[in-house]
């Protein structure tokens, strides 16, 4: 006997102008959930029975873009939503109603990045106009600033970590604070241009700012916003633009094929141009300022002593940058290699590495006293599955599973490689995958500490750490961290536990629960493992109650045991913009209720004495 499906009931989910993105279902608990085009998503209890209808539990609009995916945590009470188009994710907890996490990255390239000077903090400035700051110890972004109205092209920190500047195609460089979280500052040019590179003065005072229009360089003062100085010479686009922190002068390259030292202070180039045999597109200063790398179309780095204009050495990278090749990369070897480039260079703090990333497979780490190749980092381009069948194909060709060669089976695909004109190159024409999609990084820094390096890349930000300087707490990522959990811990006298959930949820309500449950004799204990990148929060979470609370002991207890334990990390992070604002918050209201007190006291003071109530002279 043949079994078989048969539809009994169809139900329809309508949405006026929108169709159904994604979808998925927990069969433990019955539940469907549906994303739709228009941004918003909906909760279903699904029905036991055929006769009975679909039950709304909740709908939500997460943005204005399509939600491309969603799926339910294994015990079904966590909703994972993804908006690939604005990069966003959330995690919603459905019966709470609250989010559990929400983070949104950039929705186009990542053109610049830089390390905050004490590399606790991560800027990057993308094609979507955003300019965004991430905390290099939990990966989360701290702030967006959307001031820019074209393309960000350029990056980086004022010194002291407290405020950012960034240069975009708009005609305009902006600075921004990083305390009030506001632009403070625009430097425009007197006609309108656009901005490519960006270098700040070690001592803060001044911005210079290159341009693709007029090849001229734009000297500002940061503290009047006034135009100093305009530095002319270079013949093409600028590329890229440094300070030395040792000398103060500002090392430029261009498309011009040339390398040239100004003294911005004095308004005149310091040396004769550089030449190269092909358009520079990067440069990075030693640390020292005894040297400066170049990076050049044709694949090269050279190695100049910027005061000589003295050529110490040079490395071809094209090979290092390309790798091996893959089946279904049309064309031989030679052709391909014309488009390999490095596109950043950073040095090591010690001047002893250089970091070379750019429109190849690979980011590139030499040695630059010997000119070798250190090691190389893998970086996947794209995570479509024509872009990560790669990986399969040259495991065949490692086992010999293919007769071909490679050039054989480029030169096999020139006659059917069709493309459409005008087309990118990523499509299918006649069946046939007309191009690979290819991995591209167009910036690239290292930590001052040298633990770390980052690399911006048209899939966001990746993050590389030979340390343990990425902070990892797992109640951030177990589904148990629920309100449910958090009053069990409780009841267990797990306060440390049950103050991290309530602060991994955001819920004041459950916050104030758990501090003002914790007997006075455990406050201390609770910090003694406690999550340092939680501190932010649990400052901010004890500003807020002093305002309206009549436990003012009682958290005061909680404020003193905070800051004890965690005396070293607030001197050592003074300067965090996580917690310095709500450090001078809890100041402020302490300071506040410290006075309204010694008002009350010193005008009832007679009164006092008069009803018994005097204190005992010493």
């Amino acid at each position: 006997m043949q079994m078989g499906w048969t539809l009994q009931k169809k139900h329809v989910l309508h949405k006026t102008g929108s169709k159904v993105g994604c979808c998925d279902f927990c069969s433990d608990k019955q539940l469907l959930v549906a994303g739709f085009t228009n941004g918003v998503f909906e909760l279903l209890n699904v029905p036991n029975s055929a006769s009975d209808d679909f039950e709304s539990l909740c709908t939500l609009s997460i943005s204005r873009e399509a939600v491309s995916s969603a799926t339910f945590g294994s015990n079904g009470e966590w909703i994972a939503l993804g908006c690939e188009k604005l990069g966003q994710l959330l995690v919603w907890e459905w019966r709470s109603e609250s989010y559990v996490y929400r983070q949104q990255g950039h929705s186009y390239d990542i053109a610049s990045c830089a390390f905050s000077p004490g590399g606790d903090l991560i800027v990057t400035g993308a094609d979507d106009s955003r300019v965004k700051v991430w905390n290099s110890q939990t990966g989360n972004c701290v702030v967006t600033f959307m001031d820019h109205t074209m393309p960000v092209t350029a990056v980086a920190f004022l010194p002291g970590s407290r405020a950012i500047a960034a240069a975009s195609l708009d005609g305009t460089v902006r600075a921004f604070d990083l305390v009030r979280y506001r632009n403070f500052r625009v430097f425009t040019s007197p006609e309108p241009v656009q901005f490519t590179s960006l270098a700040v003065h070690p001592s803060g005072e001044v911005i210079c700012a290159g341009t693709a229009d007029d090849f001229q360089i734009y000297v500002w003062s940061v503290k009047s916003g006034r135009l100093l100085e305009v530095l002319a010479g270079h013949e093409g686009p600028l590329s890229g633009m440094q300070f030395s922190i040792s000398n103060s002068l500002l090392a430029s390259t261009s498309w011009d094929k040339t390398l040239r030292i100004w003294d911005v202070f004095e308004g005149k180039g310091r040396t004769e141009p550089m030449a190269h045999s092909h358009d520079v597109l990067a440069l990075s200063y030693r640390p020292d300022g005894k040297q400066i790398a170049t990076s050049t179309l044709g694949g090269q780095i050279y190695f100049w002593k910027p005061m000589d204009g003295i050529l110490e050495g040079t490395i071809a990278g094209r090979r290092d940058i390309e790798g091996d090749q893959m089946m279904g990369d049309a064309g031989p070897i030679s052709k391909r290699l014309v488009s390999r480039h490095f596109v950043s260079l950073c040095y090591s703090a010690d001047g002893s590495m250089l970091l070379a990333a750019g429109n190849g497979k690979y980011t590139c780490m030499y040695d630059v006293e010997e000119r070798v190749l250190l090691r190389r980092f893998k970086v996947i381009g794209s995570l479509s599955p024509q872009a990560t069948s790669g990986l399969s194909q040259m495991a065949e060709l490692g086992s010999g599973g293919s007769g071909r060669t490679l050039e054989d089976e480029g030169m096999g695909r020139q006659g059917m490689d069709f493309d459409l004109p005008g087309a990118s190159g990523t499509g299918r024409v006649d069946g046939w995958k007309s191009k690979q999609a290819s991995a591209r990084i167009r910036c690239v820094q290292l930590s001052p500490s040298g633990s770390m390096w980052i690399a911006g890349s048209s899939e966001g930000l990746l993050v590389y750490s030979v340390g343990e300087d990425i902070m990892f707490d797992p109640s951030d990522l177990e589904e148990a961290t629920t309100p449910d959990a958090a009053l069990r811990a409780m009841g267990q006298r797990r306060y440390s536990l049950a103050l991290s959930v309530s602060l991994r949820l955001s819920n004041q309500a459950l916050i104030e629960e758990v501090i003002l449950g914790v007997p006075p004799k455990d406050v201390q204990g609770v910090f003694v493992n406690f999550p340092r990148h939680n501190l932010g929060k649990l400052i901010e979470a004890l500003s807020n109650m002093l305002k309206s609370t009549p436990h003012i002991e009682h958290l005061l207890l909680w404020a003193k045991a905070c800051c004890s334990q965690h005396a070293m990390l607030l001197c050592e992070q003074g300067s965090h913009i996580d917690i310095l604002p709500q450090l001078r918050a809890l100041q402020r209201l302490v300071h506040s209720l410290h006075t309204d007190l010694k008002e009350s006291t010193e005008s009832n003071l007679y009164m006092m004495q008069y009803v018994g109530l005097s204190p005992t002279p010493l």
